[in-house]
């Protein structure tokens, strides 16, 4: 939430002129879509930015139980143009993620997901289509399969094993040792072993930096909330996350075009990694698959 405080109280001229221009919009856009029927109990909302108000200060999900315990356990927010409903009962939460799962388990667009993520074509953002059912198919059966997963046994235990030689050497020689560091590169490593077959140091060095300038990014984008303002810009997330997408297709082209051409010139029998697979999969663009490549090395 910094980033909206920040924006909020930087005193732009043009920021504010954006608000005001964005209130109308926005006055008139509701007035034409909502349809009527009955909506959940919800706090009262402030113009423009609806009940972000109730989240700016302190940790949010405290903040969604306090005006849970006020206004039961379906509670309405309007957070800018986005309208959500919060679920805190366990009971309403089993209907809406079990029971009715089916009417749920979409996804709304999201800058990130259209940025990084091929307009949502993965599994993390796709909306439910036949696009999604068929990756997750793909995911369960050639990724996540327990097969799969066995093959990997002896070199989960090798990578274990350098990892701790690892600690054991820094630690002999009285050096800081950061074990989070230590597992998330046998992690990377692992993971682009069973991807791409390969452990190139380099390699995972970049996917690392891709997966932390990502992750700094942050999963709150201003203009998610009042897309109007997208085309300015002012958070900087958009081109931020722009900037990141292309850093990541250009690695995974690299990638893909090195591997095309060792098919091409090898008949040797190695067991196919899931890039293999994705890649004798007519159904699937190359984006798509450079799509999949990142869902499947932060799964």
């Amino acid at each position: 939430m910094e980033d909206l405080i920040s924006v909020l109280t930087g005193g732009s001229v043009q920021f504010l002129a954006a608000l005001v221009f964005l209130y109308v919009l926005l006055k008139i856009f509701k007035r034409v879509r909502y349809t009527g029927g009955k909506r959940p109990p919800g706090p009262p909302s402030l113009p423009l930015i609806g009940h972000f108000h109730h989240l700016l200060f302190g940790m949010p999900h405290h903040s969604l139980a306090k005006i849970a315990e006020k206004y039961g356990p379906l509670v309405w927010l309007e957070l800018g143009a986005v309208n959500a409903v919060v679920v805190t009962s366990s009971d309403v939460a089993r209907e809406v993620l079990k029971t009715q799962d089916h009417i749920f388990a979409s996804r709304p667009p999201l800058i990130m997901a259209e940025m990084v993520f091929n307009k949502g074509q993965d599994l993390i953002f796709s909306p439910l289509n036949d696009n999604y059912r068929l990756a997750r198919k793909i995911f369960t059966t050639e990724l996540f399969s327990e097969k799969r997963i066995d093959s990997f046994k002896e070199l989960r235990r090798q990578m274990t094993f350098r990892t701790l030689r690892t600690a054991f050497e820094e630690g002999h020689a009285d050096r800081y040792i950061n074990l989070a560091d230590l597992m998330r590169n046998q992690f990377l490593s692992l993971t682009t072993q069973m991807l791409f077959r390969t452990d190139g140091h380099a390699q995972n060095k970049e996917l690392l930096e891709i997966s932390d300038e990502l992750i700094n990014a942050g999963w709150f984008v201003l203009e998610e909330f009042f897309p109007l303002l997208k085309p300015l810009d002012l958070s900087g997330q958009v081109r931020r996350l722009k900037k990141i997408g292309e850093r990541y297709y250009e690695l995974m082209d690299s990638i893909i075009d090195n591997r095309l051409k060792e098919n091409s010139n090898s008949k040797s029998n190695t067991e196919e990694d899931f890039l293999d697979v994705l890649l004798a999969t007519s159904n699937f663009s190359r984006l798509q698959v450079k799509v999949f490549l990142l869902v499947g090395d932060k799964s």
